[in-house]
């Protein structure tokens, strides 16, 4: 034999030992019917069934400046601060304020204080008025033959001009008065007007300031790219800004592609799976289903719904508030019928198929998902042996 026989002969060889060995490494499942349940695999994360959620306060701004926030994760007491937003235009209003008040308060008291030296005056001019009036008339009462005509008629007439201005000075002592309880009512009504501003102005520099009204874990909201919240970014009413989470009341929340939604329902089945926490697999039902779709996100169109699983049991101690879940929900039975794994499907130009045994590739048709199997509505009968 020649060299060139004996290396044709060393290669034949080794292809039929490896042909044999991948022969023998082959697996075939052969098929049965059974029931399978159609179920919706979603990526989701672990939350809290009791949250409270905090945003930005109302404001004169259409946005705020985030000057101190929480750390996350951190687990916090009842009091702790949550978040701060820059508050330097209210403190500035409430400056200005606090100087109108006290500048009004101020006119107020000299206000009061003339007007009881002016009713002082009225009074002592009154009580001169009515000396006059008295004196003009004891005057005018003296017999007329004892007095010159013309002294006689200047007399009557100082004692009807001393008992008209008596008159007129009594008018003016209530119309001075209502004149006086104008003033002082304006100048309280200004007074007023500025403790109300005042108030709220210290409220809306106490709501600045978000404290935790009971202990919990800290969880940072996103802006809307997704990115978590820090100290210096903008923030606008309505965006979430600090989460409170009760992480004895775990759940899990998912977001489910709109046009799988329409399947969901609650109180449907759902399996949890934590690859972080051993694969460990929690049961739970589907608790709440979003009402609305919306988008993915800012920068995605895809629609979707949010979805929150209850766990049947207490989690585990491994399961923590934002870890990585795989989601699970049951959301029919098909009877009877055949299904081969994810793995098994084999595609062809976009067509799915399988390796049958004797037949080589045959295309398919799919049903629903099961698991981590597939339900197949055409193309296997039962008894076939479909390679792994």
């Amino acid at each position: 034999m020649t060299a060139a026989e004996a290396g044709r002969a060393v290669a034949a060889s080794v292809v039929a030992l490896c042909g044999a060995t991948f022969a023998a490494a082959e697996q075939y499942l052969v098929l049965a019917p059974g029931d399978r349940p159609a179920t919706i695999a979603v990526s989701g994360v672990v939350t809290s069934e009791d949250v409270l959620r905090f945003s930005a306060p109302p404001s004169r701004n259409w946005s705020l400046v985030i000057t101190e926030l929480a750390q996350e994760g951190r687990r916090v007491s009842a009091g702790h601060l949550l978040a701060r937003f820059d508050s330097s235009q209210v403190d500035d209003r409430l400056r200005d304020l606090d100087g109108d008040l006290a500048e009004a308060r101020r006119s107020l008291a000299s206000l009061t204080e003339t007007q009881d030296r002016a009713i002082e005056e009225e009074k002592v001019a009154l009580a001169a008025a009515e000396s006059r009036a008295r004196k003009a008339e004891r005057k005018a009462g003296q017999p007329a033959e004892l007095i010159a005509s013309l002294e006689y008629r200047k007399l009557v007439e100082e004692k009807r001009i001393a008992i008209r201005l008596l008159a007129l000075a009594r008018e003016r002592l209530p119309k001075s008065a209502q004149f006086r309880a104008a003033r002082r009512a304006e100048l309280r009504a200004r007074i007023r007007q500025l403790e109300i501003r005042h108030a709220a102005a210290t409220r809306e520099i106490k709501a600045f300031s978000i404290h935790a009204p009971r202990a919990g874990l800290v969880v940072l909201g996103t802006d809307h790219a997704g990115d978590k919240l820090e100290v210096g970014g903008q923030v606008y009413p309505g965006v979430v800004v600090v989460e409170l989470a009760n992480d004895a009341a775990l759940a899990a929340r998912a977001e489910v592609p709109e046009h799988l939604a329409v399947r969901l329902a609650a109180d449907q089945p759902a399996k949890v799976t934590a690859d972080s926490a051993g694969g460990a697999i929690i049961e739970g039902r589907i608790a709440k289903l979003a009402n609305t779709v919306r988008r993915k996100s800012f920068f995605s169109p895809a629609t979707v719904r949010d979805v929150d699983v209850r766990f049947d049991a207490p989690a585990g101690a491994d399961l923590r508030l934002g870890m990585a879940v795989h989601i699970t929900i049951e959301v029919a039975v098909t009877k009877d019928a055949l299904a081969v794994p994810l793995g098994a499907l084999v595609y062809d130009q976009g067509r799915p198929g399988v390796i049958r045994r004797g037949d080589g590739w045959v295309p398919v048709t799919l049903g629903d998902r099961s698991d981590d199997a597939v339900v197949v509505s055409a193309g296997l009968k039962v008894g076939d042996e479909v390679r792994l």
